[in-house]
């Protein structure tokens, strides 16, 4: 699978809502994003010493990553998750991916 998308929400959660209680639906909404074609993978991530949250998720596609965006506030699977993020803070963005580097591969190595 090659990441070519990534999408970007940053957020807050409403007050009073814990970060495990957040994680919990954060894992239940996982189980709509699990069954979309083009999906790769997710990262939910909070800023040190803040309150906002950065929801990464990486696709094959744009045209994946707008469909299951299209979709997610009314699938079943994401409705707690989207009744504890507070709306009037959520942000999102699609990147498309031109350029990424791991660990012990040099360019020209790529495909060894």
């Amino acid at each position: 699978m090659q990441i070519t998308v990534i999408e970007q929400v940053s957020f807050q959660i409403l007050e009073g809502v814990t970060d495990e209680t957040f994680l919990e639906v954060v894992e239940q909404s996982n189980l709509f994003l699990r069954g979309r074609a083009g999906f790769v993978m997710r990262q939910v991530c909070q800023q040190s010493n803040s309150s906002v949250w950065l929801d990464l998720v990486y696709w094959e596609s744009m045209e994946t990553a707008l469909g299951a965006a299209s979709e997610f506030n009314s699938a079943s699977e994401t409705q707690d998750f989207n009744r504890l993020v507070k709306k009037e803070t959520a942000s999102m963005s699609h990147y498309n991916v031109l350029s990424s580097a791991k660990r012990g591969i040099s360019k020209g190595d790529e495909h060894e």
